[in-house]
């Protein structure tokens, strides 16, 4: 009996093959659903408030304060500048998030600068929930959360959906766990 061929306490045939890697599913060709536009409008608005605010203290204070003006004129344009480097991150970033759910796996793309692909089997999913803050809740948005096991917090979050196809999605994934544990 060879090592890749053993017998298991249970009297059947154990087998470790090595995989042909060129027959494995290429999960690349897969076409991700965009996330809803609103979530690009709910991001900006986000990020634009709090670089508004830092740009006003930043304007504000020296002139509050009495510190002359001379030298500091560079504070404020200097956030301006990073402010709008960051919106177009923020921009870059909301059309670069996709999504998909498939028979047995969900799929979820995020990222700029570092791309992350993260693929979460059914049979690992131990809890959903969905969540939206206040601002979400404005443009009608709802984050999908997936607790996985072995995690001790939620370990994927999916951003950009509608309210509705969150829910949606939810009870597609709890439906799944539930004929699961039948």
């Amino acid at each position: 009996m060879s090592s890749s061929e053993a017998e298991s306490d249970l009297g059947t045939p154990f087998s470790n093959a090595p995989v042909d890697l060129d027959s494995l599913p290429h999960y690349e060709q897969v076409t991700l659903a965009s996330v809803d536009g609103k979530f690009l409008w709910s991001q900006l608005f986000s990020h634009g408030m709090i670089w508004v605010a830092l740009i006003a203290a930043a304007d504000l204070g020296p002139r509050i304060f009495a510190w002359p003006m001379a030298y500091l004129w560079w504070l404020p344009a200097g956030l301006a500048a990073l402010a709008l480097i960051d919106l177009l991150i923020v921009w870059r970033d909301a059309s670069a998030r996709g999504w998909v759910l498939r028979t047995h796996d969900l799929i979820y793309r995020y990222g700029v600068i570092w791309r992350h692909e993260v693929i979460v089997p059914f049979i690992r999913i131990q809890h959903v929930e969905t969540l939206s803050g206040p601002i979400e809740r404005v443009f009608g948005l709802c984050r999908l959360r997936l607790f996985t096991s072995g995690g001790s917090g939620g370990d994927l979050d999916v951003l950009g959906l509608t309210a509705p196809l969150a829910q949606s999605v939810k009870k597609q994934l709890l439906d799944q766990i539930a004929s699961r544990e039948e």
